[in-house]
């Protein structure tokens, strides 16, 4: 009955996420009801200034030629939804209708006006001089700009490698109209996701990508000067911004789409459709000129055009491609286990491979969503994971690797995996194991129960293993345990990481002692209800007044029942360092769980002493009396609470070991380095010799 209702409720949540409005699909249409709301409601006799900067960050470049409704139209949602400090220059291509007299009406716009008609390019080239941002952003004038479109672009320009980033292009009604371009190997170029819905997840994260349009697109001044602007065998327009886009790749430049950097295009509007009539003619005559002026690089680094070739060209990156999954997107502000995926994902990216990330359990937190699609990784989260078969089966034949993380997850994707991944090498990680964490509560608790579901899990994991290429612990004493059972498993560590930071308090100014855990780890639970109902009465004792702050969300009411003058329960706290600054001890007083615990090592990290038990000690490289104070039983573990926060030199002792044991075992020098060796080594060996 239980296991059914337990059915019942987690179908009755996916029903929730599948029926309930998509955070993003709401996002978007706010962004754009609001630019929309914004043109129409503006009276046309409202003035506009803008701003008056001796020294702008960024010069926002227009070129005009007559549709004086839709200048108009993009001034105002500039003047809206841009608040950074930038300039506006405006190239008036010899409009004929009321464009200049418009222009004059309004302030700070600096106005070059063409002797005569000279078409998109050379109406940009004009600028050259004349710009004065570090950064240039060219902008069509059937644009419409949304809230917060400029902040991410020059965000990404903050990585002097990147030359050039473009914003996503949608039409009026949310429909894509590109994320990103690809240009093929016979010179054709293709607007990534044309047509289909803006808010699908492989339209949704930064990449690098072969060009973005210059519909919107933020370029380096000094570059632009550098490679004398666009070329001008491209006159008057098309494939002119292409041709840019891959100058800079060839100068050793990063060009990146910016999805976060949401734009309106009315596209067409100020040049006919058609590809043999009008201004688009020209679109067919400038592909013979860029096929012929790129013809070795598109030889070399591009492929032939194809609906499936699409997936394999959408990343102008070199690495392998990537698939992990996990329970859910990583809150690394939250669990450990977070903070260690979004370790693993974001190296990953920064080692220059392509990464899909998928969560076992929606959710619908956009928030942590939109982190990681910032970083570089392609996200199916909510009700897009719900179809994540659909995705392996389209698609899981490119993939060179899979990463499944956590038991039951990966005991859920095995067989997709192995199905539709064909070719990919199959890491598990473990993170920690789950029949060993079962077993210490069960012999905690005396529940044969548990026991039984220990064995069980033991087995699950012990049949996974068989499946796989390799395993990934945290510690070598997880490695240790499942070597035990089957010795010819290729197992590697992979620890945890915190970044050291400087003591910045003494002894003296510290207080208070401190615990850091959510409450819906059970172990978290176990610990603080044996600290406060065994532990902590026997501290009041030696040290009356002392507090202790537990943070961590959702403690259940058995632990809250203890809350009181010197147990203040603080709830969630997104940043902890002034607590790990100011507190004088840190506690885990933990009696079972297994792996690496996430919270002694960033107390450590700080150099915030800790008094924990052998459990919690497990795999971390602590030593009584050295880099920790270890006890197992309250009288134990409370006395030693007792001696570190009263003795200064053994504080000072015990902070500045921990500390050197971070930076020895758990720094970041060598652990992307290691990572990187165990993804080499899985991708590279040959498929027969997988399980």
């Amino acid at each position: 009955m239980i296991s059914l209702f337990r059915k019942f409720k987690r179908v009755s949540e996916l029903w929730e996420i599948i029926r309930s409005p998509d955070p993003f699909v709401v996002q978007d249409m706010e962004r754009i009801a609001s630019v929309l709301h914004q043109v129409e409601k503006s009276p046309e006799s409202e003035r506009l200034v803008f701003p008056d900067v001796s020294a702008p960050d960024v010069s926002i470049v227009i070129p005009v030629h007559n549709q004086i409704e839709f200048t108009r139209k993009c001034l105002i949602s500039i003047h809206k939804n841009t608040p950074a400090a930038y300039e506006l220059i405006i190239i008036d291509d010899c409009s004929s209708d009321d464009t200049a007299n418009w222009l004059a009406s309004h302030e700070n716009i600096r106005i070059i006006t063409n002797e005569r008609q000279s078409g998109f390019l050379v109406s940009c080239n004009r600028c050259l001089n004349q710009v004065r941002g570090r950064f240039i952003v060219f902008l069509n004038n059937d644009t419409l700009v949304t809230k917060n479109w400029l902040e991410p672009l020059r965000a990404l320009m903050d990585d002097e490698r990147v030359g050039a980033a473009g914003a996503r292009l949608v039409y009026p009604d949310g429909i894509l109209q590109e994320a990103g371009g690809i240009v093929w190997a016979e010179g054709s170029a293709r607007n990534y996701g044309r047509g289909e819905r803006s808010i699908l997840p492989w339209y949704n994260y930064v990449r690098p990508v072969d060009y973005c349009s210059g519909a919107a697109l933020m370029v380096r001044s000094d570059l632009f000067h550098a490679l004398g602007g666009f070329d001008r065998q491209f006159e008057p327009a098309y494939y002119e911004d292409t041709d840019l886009c891959l100058s800079l790749w060839n100068a050793g430049y990063r060009v990146m789409y910016q999805p976060a950097s949401l734009v309106i295009h009315y596209e067409g509007s100020t040049g006919q459709k058609s590809p043999v009539t009008g201004s688009k003619k020209y679109q067919l005559a400038n592909k013979e000129k860029f096929f012929r002026k790129w013809q070795k690089t598109l030889g070399r680094d591009h492929i032939l055009p194809s609906e499936m070739n699409e997936f394999l060209a959408r990343n102008h990156r070199p690495g392998k491609k990537i698939l992990v999954f996990d329970h859910h997107v990583p809150t690394p502000d939250r669990d450990s286990g977070s903070h260690r995926m979004s370790l693993i994902l974001r190296s990953l990216v920064e080692m220059g491979h392509n990464v899909t990330f998928i969560e076992g359990s929606p959710t619908a937190d956009s928030h942590y969503v939109d982190i990681l699609q910032q970083a570089g990784i392609e996200v199916l989260s909510g009700r897009h994971a719900l179809f994540s078969r659909r995705f392996l089966k389209r698609y899981g034949k490119f993939y060179d690797l899979v990463i499944l993380s956590r038991l039951h997850v990966a005991l859920k994707y095995i067989g997709q995996v192995k199905r539709y991944c064909p070719r990919a090498a199959i890491l598990y990680d473990t993170v920690d194991l789950e029949h060993i964490r079962a077993s210490r509560f069960a012999a905690i608790v005396h529940d044969n129960n548990l026991r039984n579901y220990a064995d069980r899990m033991k087995k699950a994991e012990l049949s996974l293993t068989s499946k796989v290429h390799s395993v990934i612990t945290v510690s070598e004493v997880d490695r240790q345990i499942l070597l035990e059972d089957s010795p010819c498993l290729l197992i590697q560590v992979v620890p945890d990481i915190y970044p050291l930071h400087p003591r910045e308090f003494l002894y003296a100014d510290c207080e208070d002692i401190l615990f850091v855990g959510g409450f819906n780890h059970h172990p978290n639970t176990d610990a603080m209800s044996w600290f406060l109902h065994d532990i902590f009465p026997l501290i009041r004792v030696s040290l009356p007044g002392i507090r202790v702050l537990i943070i961590g969300e959702n403690p259940p009411p058995e632990i809250q029942m203890y809350a009181a003058n010197d147990v203040i329960f603080m709830g969630y706290v997104k940043d902890l360092r002034d607590y790990l600054r100011h507190c004088r001890i840190f506690i885990a007083p933990l009696r079972y769980g297994s792996g690496l615990k996430g919270k002694i090592l960033q107390s450590m990290s700080v150099g915030l002493p800790l008094v924990t038990t052998t459990i919690g000690a497990e795999g971390a490289f602590l030593n009584d009396g050295d880099n920790a104070l270890i006890a197992d039983d309250a009288e134990g573990f409370a006395g030693k609470v007792v001696l570190l926060y009263q003795n200064q030199d053994l504080w000072q002792k015990i902070s500045a070991n921990s500390q050197d044991t971070v930076q020895k075992h758990f720094s970041c020098s060598s652990w992307k380095e290691e990572l990187s060796r165990v993804i080499d080594e899985a991708v590279t060996n040959p498929a027969d010799k997988r399980h």
